[in-house]
């Protein structure tokens, strides 16, 4: 009895330290790995240079006035002003206008082997209204 009672513990044992030495592997490699992707994320305030007529999409600028880059907003998170975060279109985004003050949340990704940077816009904040509303026709 006390023979089979040890090689159990033995056994045991030997499967904890199995056990260990795989997650301790696994650790090791996780932590070890190179990271092969990055994002850096950034808080802008500028303005509209233009939106389209859906308001899907629209122009940014640091400085009033200048040049615009042009930044999808499908799928973003929004807020006007002291309103609460909303997940549908953004609709305080003025369509066919320009000059609006507004912030932008950014996430600047690298993709392995890749040099280009891609820009998504992850959320906007409306902090005024725009200063040139654009005839539709």
């Amino acid at each position: 009895m006390n023979t089979n009672m040890n090689a159990r513990t033995i056994a045991a044992l030997s499967a904890a330290i199995v056990v260990g030495l795989v997650v301790l592997i696994a650790l090791l490699i996780w932590a070890l790995w190179p990271d092969n992707s990055r994002a850096d994320f950034e808080v802008l305030s500028g303005y509209t240079t233009i939106v389209n007529q859906d308001g899907t999409v629209m122009g940014f600028a640091e400085d009033r006035g200048g040049e615009g880059e042009e930044h999808n907003l499908s799928g973003v998170q929004w807020k006007a002003e002291e309103g609460p975060w909303m997940n549908t279109m953004p609709t305080c985004v003025m369509p066919l206008s320009s000059g609006q003050p507004v912030r932008l949340g950014i996430a600047h990704l690298e993709q392995p082997g890749d040099t280009s940077d891609m820009s998504v816009v992850v959320w906007v904040e409306c902090t005024g209204e725009p200063t040139t509303q654009l005839d539709d026709s």
